[in-house]
């Protein structure tokens, strides 16, 4: 089962002002997943890739990272950087690239 399956077309193509952006991120202060900020927080880090492909790209780094990161489980992975490498060879990315995917995730909820 895919993290983000529940993203649809009307979601990804939604084009929110910087004052709606900001009303959100009120709107969902401890309270609901803030999948528009992590978009909007990954451009700011100098991210390339458009709404679909960064959900996509964030699918692969959230199943891969999860477990290590999050509570320590080493099911796939024996260590953080193994995962992050994982990241990058599963979607043939750099690690500037892996370092925008998770700091666009760190910068706004905690992920470690």
């Amino acid at each position: 089962m895919k993290l983000f399956s529940f993203f649809t077309d009307e979601f990804l193509d939604m084009k929110l002002t910087e004052k709606e952006i900001e009303q959100r991120k009120n709107d969902m202060k401890g309270d609901g997943f803030p999948e528009v900020d992590y978009y909007y927080e990954y451009k700011k880090l100098g991210g390339k890739k458009d709404r679909m492909e960064y959900f996509k790209m964030l699918d692969v780094f959230l199943e891969e990272t999860m477990d290590i990161f999050v509570t320590g489980m080493m099911d796939k992975y024996d260590s953080r950087e193994e995962s992050l490498g994982g990241v990058m060879t599963i979607l043939k990315i750099s690690e500037d690239e892996v370092m925008e995917l998770y700091h666009s995730v760190d910068n706004i909820t905690s992920y470690t």
